[in-house]
């Protein structure tokens, strides 16, 4: 199944979705990195790795990026990043949600595996690409990047 396109929504219905950009810093790095980041491209590059026969729904190609890039920014296993998912608003807004999640947004081992699918594909120079536009229009400043 294709990924879609629209923002993440919050999959628990109780406690109430607060939007995010209710008390959310918008000068914050990572929002203003994600307003700047062109997510529509990085759907058509990796889009097609999706298979349109798989049954379960696609993952948000924005959320599985988002999570690479800060699991490259922290330096820490997936399982820490996912854990941690719940208590950073950066971090989900960076990804794509537009509400608090209070819950984590996949399972580490598919995130370990769409990282091994998309290596062949270019990830990471796609990714370097686009964290140099975060460099040109000052959303980014060397330290904030993932080594290399």
């Amino acid at each position: 199944m294709k990924p879609d396109a629209r923002p993440l929504q919050s999959q628990q219905p109780d406690p109430p979705p607060v939007p995010l950009l209710t008390f959310i810093n918008p000068e914050h790095h990572l929002v203003k990195l994600a307003d700047s980041v062109d997510w529509v491209a990085f759907a058509e590059k990796f889009g097609p790795l999706y298979s349109p026969q798989a049954g379960a729904p696609a993952i948000p190609i924005r959320l599985i990026l988002g999570l690479t890039y800060i699991k490259h920014l922290y330096k820490d296993p997936d399982e820490t990043i996912l854990s941690l998912w719940r208590e950073n608003p950066y971090w989900q807004y960076f990804c794509g949600s537009l509400v608090y999640d209070y819950q984590e947004p996949l399972d580490p081992a598919i995130l370990s595996d769409w990282r091994k699918s998309v290596v062949e594909a270019g990830l990471e120079n796609f990714l370097k690409e686009s964290l140099a536009a975060g460099l040109k229009n000052k959303t980014l400043s060397p330290p904030l990047l993932p080594d290399q």
